[in-house]
C-alpha cells in the first residue's frame, strides 16, 4: 500500500521517467506560466490563419478568374474549407497519437506539417488541387496534431485553474483571428505586387 502523498516513479513501457507526485498539479510557476503562452500562441496562430481565410479567398478568386478557371469562387472556398473540415476531422487521431508518442512529438509533427503545407501551398497559388492538398489537408493536419496537445497538456501543469487557464488558451484563437487579417492584408499588399511581377 502507497500512502497517499508519497512521491512515486512515472512509468510509461516500464522506464522509469523520474519521481512525480500524485497529488493535483502545482498550478503556476515559470515554466507552467510558459506552457500555458505557448499553448495561447499555437490556438492563435493555427485558428488566426484559418479564420482569416476571407483574406486569401479574395485573393484565390481573383487569380483563379485570371487563369479563367470555371466557378472560381466556388473552387476557392473549397480550399478554405478542406483546411478547418481537415482540423477537426483529424483531431481524434491527434489525440491516440499523443497518448502513443508524447505530447511535445504530436505537436512538433504538427507544426512540421502546417509549415510544410504552407510552403508548399506558395508555389501552387494558381492550381485547386495542389491547393486543396498543400493548404487543405497539409496544414489541416498540422493543425490537427498540434491543437489537441496544445490543450492536453495544461492539465500537466493545472490543477485548480485549469478550466480558467484553458479559457485563456482558447480566447488565443480570438484574439488571433482578430489581428490575423489585418496582417495578411499588409502582407499582401507589401509583397503581392513584387511576387506578381
Amino acid at each position: 500500500m502507497v500512502e497517499e502523498g508519497a512521491v512515486q516513479p512515472l512509468t510509461r513501457n516500464g522506464v522509469s521517467r523520474g519521481p512525480r507526485r500524485d497529488d493535483v498539479p502545482a498550478d503556476g510557476g515559470s515554466r507552467a506560466w510558459a506552457v500555458m503562452l505557448g499553448s495561447f500562441f499555437c490556438n492563435g496562430i493555427l485558428f488566426g490563419v484559418i479564420n482569416s481565410y476571407g483574406v486569401l479567398y479574395k485573393e484565390f478568386v481573383d487569380n483563379l478568374q485570371k487563369n479563367n478557371v470555371t466557378n472560381a469562387s466556388g473552387k476557392a472556398a473549397l480550399v478554405g474549407s478542406f483546411a478547418m473540415g481537415t482540423t477537426f476531422f483529424v483531431s481524434p487521431v491527434s489525440g491516440v497519437l499523443t497518448d502513443w508518442i508524447g505530447i511535445r512529438q504530436t505537436t512538433f509533427l504538427g507544426g512540421a506539417f502546417a509549415s510544410a503545407g504552407m510552403l508548399l501551398s506558395s508555389f501552387f497559388s494558381d492550381d485547386v488541387a495542389a491547393l486543396c492538398v498543400t493548404y487543405g489537408a497539409m496544414y489541416g493536419l498540422g493543425g490537427a496534431l498540434a491543437y489537441t496537445p496544445s490543450l492536453a497538456v495544461l492539465g500537466h501543469y493545472f490543477g485548480r485553474y485549469l478550466g480558467i487557464v484553458n479559457g485563456f488558451v482558447t480566447a488565443g484563437s480570438s484574439a488571433f483571428t482578430i489581428a490575423m487579417p489585418y496582417f495578411m492584408d499588409m502582407l499582401i499588399r507589401t509583397t503581392g505586387d513584387t511576387y506578381r511581377s
